[in-house]
């Protein structure tokens, strides 16, 4: 497959140079290298600006083209230009007053923050939206506009009010959730939050001024707008006949919904979880380790052959190679920065180029390949791999065998590559043992002698010299010939208390042999930690295959857990949880309060777990696993489908309030809300279709998000149409059943009963 891709064309050429960087830098890094010596370069290996300036312009993008749908799906529905404009002017005034907010938080302008105002962009064309078309169709009744605008806005403002109050009741957790979720989140749920808050008082201010001053009595439209009217009572007629049949079988209606949150049930088991998704930054990594001991210019070597084959890679634009280094200087170490064009100028993505470089690179034998992802969030320490699993135990030689027996059990299985372990046994190093009696015979405790030979081979701090304003640690250290000959290291004199000098080899013997690169310990324990990457295989499934396989197949004594993204993707479903509870937690007082009744929340919510099998649904049908972004996806959607039995309740309510029974004011409320509830669905779905349709920077972090909105408002909206409307009957049945007489609710202000 990635062959084919590449005689298509790599569309970005070979060694293309470096872009992205900006016309300021380019100057500052040429003054860099004409003060560098005669022959130096300076290039630009890392650009994390590049990535950043894209994705920010594809969001900020896919608000603009969301925007746009949502004032189109306004003038269909309205099917007219002045009051889609009147609706409209919320947008803008919205998204500016936010930027003032977000000015004063100190907020930036990052992808959290854009992707955060284009979710929303439904959402804040959504109040104005419910109050425009309320004074449309009071219009429509013969009224004039300034009677029409004053008379629809109040009607509405109590419904209005409650959707704003929950959806930022929703958003308030994730502002103050913990972890890496927590850190990611707080500035979108405050911008959310706060670009609601606005939305509402321009809907309840700026709109119902507009509309008095702008619109016009209600006349004839075109023939294509006399169609879509048509339509659209058509639509309306068929969901009363709908209503009627759900309000007269309410017990086949209420099964019908058990089903469905069965079917939810089973979906879930279906879904697979990660932390993160995997991003396109057309960056990628290649990790080389050789056989301990392996000299700097055999490492430099093998890494030159690696940049020469990657390099042959149409899309390549640049290769650079770090030989040893690190805290550790491990010579027999090197890694490849292989950097790309943008994905949009490559026929290829990412993963198979990842998958390619792993086929096709030729590298010695005793060599071990990683290709990773270059990516700023590791996931826990300096460690890139997605799968950090940590064996633990007191039993040093149980755990090898363990942590060997868990590799190859991974190995085994085709989810898992690049498969590693941070023990690394093999290293050549001179082992001196102590001749304990010849030592004290001569006075030379065993603790004085190590001290001196730590001092001799490590190369303490003895002294300070200064010169000038400069400062110089003076250390000594044997040179390394004398180090790595175990003859000449057994003729070191060591002198002992009485100032008697005595070889070393008198009183210890020095051998070479092989020893660990490194000792982990964790929780006072020897650690050995496996690493690998996936392939076709999520998070959630990796970490169920290894805790499964340390129950079977590993000893009581060996302790595991997770580390890196395995152990935030426990944090980040806990916080998720935890946000998500109290939410609807918070959604119901704040229902309770509005409504004044502990039950018609009850009524409202009913709703949510229907939004759970569209977004669940929707997740599964785009192949997007459950990630932290469609989390965040999931919580936004509890605060959106409240929307619609909102409106529903509190409309009948006030019919209820003007005497009709509970039956006459669900048929009425239901066709006199669905346009407004339709309009703002679609008008929010509209806004959402390009993030997640988006291929480009960033996207793949945008679209769960989206997919899981647009699938739980599809499901919801359908699905709460009918259920609401029936769960509200049997509620109202219950409660007279009760109280032994049917309780209508408290009469509506004056101000908010107007004529149909």
């Amino acid at each position: 497959m990635f062959e084919q891709l590449l005689a298509e064309g790599g569309r970005g050429g070979r060694n293309a140079g470096v872009a992205g960087v900006g016309g300021i830098e380019v100057q500052r890094l040429a003054r860099v290298e004409a003060q560098l010596p005669k022959g130096s370069r300076v290039a630009v290996v890392v650009d994390g600006a590049r990535f950043i300036r894209s994705s920010i312009s594809a969001v900020q993008e896919d608000m603009l083209v969301g925007g746009i749908l949502a004032v189109l799906v306004v003038l269909v529905f309205l099917r007219n230009v002045r009051s889609t404009l009147v609706s409209a002017v919320a947008l803008p005034t919205a998204i500016i007053g936010t930027f003032a907010v977000m000015r004063a938080l100190n907020f930036t302008f990052n992808v959290i923050t854009m992707l955060a105002l284009t979710l929303s962009i439904g959402l804040l064309i959504d109040d104005a939206i419910v109050v425009i078309e309320n004074v449309v169709r009071h219009l429509e009744h013969g009224e004039p506009p300034r009677e029409a605008a004053q008379k629809g806005t109040s009607e509405i403002a109590l419904a209005v009010l409650a959707v704003t109050l929950s959806v930022v009741a929703v958003f308030v957790p994730v502002a103050f959730m913990e972890g890496m979720v927590g850190r990611f989140f707080y500035q979108f749920g405050v911008t959310v939050a706060v670009a609601v808050v606005i939305s509402y008082f321009v809907s309840m201010t700026l709109t119902p001024m507009l509309s008095a001053r702008v619109l016009r009595e209600h006349v004839s439209h075109g023939r294509v707008f006399r169609a879509i009217e048509g339509a659209l009572d058509g639509v309306e007629r068929t969901y009363r006949l709908a209503l009627a049949w759900t309000l007269s079988h309410r017990a086949i209606t209420m099964v019908g919904a058990s089903a469905v949150l069965l079917l939810t049930v089973f979906l879930a088991t279906k879904l697979k979880f990660t932390f993160l998704p995997q991003q396109d930054m057309s960056m990628v990594k290649v990790a080389i380790e050789l056989p301990s001991g392996t000299s700097l210019e055999e490492t430099r070597r093998q890494l030159d052959s690696l940049s020469g084959q990657i390099r042959d890679v149409p899309g390549v634009r640049q290769v650079m190679a770090v030989a040893g280094g690190g805290a550790r200087e491990e010579v027999n170490k090197g890694e490849l920065t292989v950097d790309m064009v943008p994905i949009r100028r490559r026929s290829y993505d990412q993963t198979q180029f990842k998958e390619h470089l792993r086929r096709t690179l030729r590298v010695s034998p005793q060599a071990q390949l990683a290709v990773q992802d270059f990516t700023p969030i590791a996931g826990g320490g300096n460690r890139p791999q997605i799968v950090q699993f940590n064996l633990r135990s007191t039993d040093f030689q149980a755990l090898l065998e363990a942590s060997e027996k868990a590799r190859q059990a991974m190995l085994g299985n085709p989810g898992f590559v690049d498969v590693d372990t941070t023990w690394r046994g093999g290293k050549p190093q001179l082992d001196v043992e102590v001749d304990r009696e010849r030592a004290a015979s001569l006075g030379i405790p065993a603790a004085v002698l190590g001290q001196n030979l730590r001092a001799l081979m490590g190369g303490d701090k003895v002294g300070d010299f200064h010169e000038g304003g400069d400062s110089y640690d003076i250390k000594v250290k044997l040179p390394a010939v004398v180090l790595a000959d175990p003859a000449a290291l057994g003729a070191v004199p060591v002198r002992a208390p009485n100032g008697q000098l005595v070889e070393l080899r008198s009183i210890a013997t020095v051998k070479p042999s092989l020893g660990p690169s490194q000792i982990e310990h964790q929780a006072q324990m020897r650690q050995v930690t496996l690493l690998a990457d996936l392939r076709n295989y999520s998070l959630g499934e990796a970490m169920g295959y290894l805790r499964g396989f340390a129950a079977k197949e590993l000893p009581p004594s060996i302790q595991v857990d997770f580390e890196g993204q395995g152990r935030e993707l426990g944090k980040a479903a806990i916080g998720f949880l935890t946000a998500l509870a109290l939410g609807i937690v918070l959604v119901y007082i704040i229902l309770a309060a509005q409504f004044e009744s502990l039950v018609h929340p009850f009524t409202i919510m009913m709703s949510l777990p229907f939004a759970v099998i569209g977004g669940i649904g929707g997740l599964l049908i785009a192949r997007q696993y459950m990630s932290m972004m469609a989390m965040i996806g999931f919580i936004m959607l509890m605060g959106l489908v409240t929307k619609n039995g909102i409106l529903l309740v509190e409309f009948t309510n006030q019919l209820r309030a003007r005497g009709k029974s509970t039956m006459e004011a669900l048929l009425e409320a239901g066709p006199i809300r669905l346009r407004p509830i339709l309009m703002t669905t679609v008008a929010m779905i509209a806004g959402m279709i390009p993030v997640a349709l988006a291929r480009g920077d960033g996207a793949e972090t945008r679209v769960p998000m989206a997919v899981a909105i647009i699938g739980g408002l599809l499901t919801s909206t359908v699905l709460t149409l009918g259920i609401v409307p029936v769960v509200y009957s049997l509620l109202d049945d219950a409660r007279n059943r009760v109280w032994g007489k049917a309780r209508a609710p408290a009469p509506a202000p004056a101000e908010t009963i107007a004529a149909k």
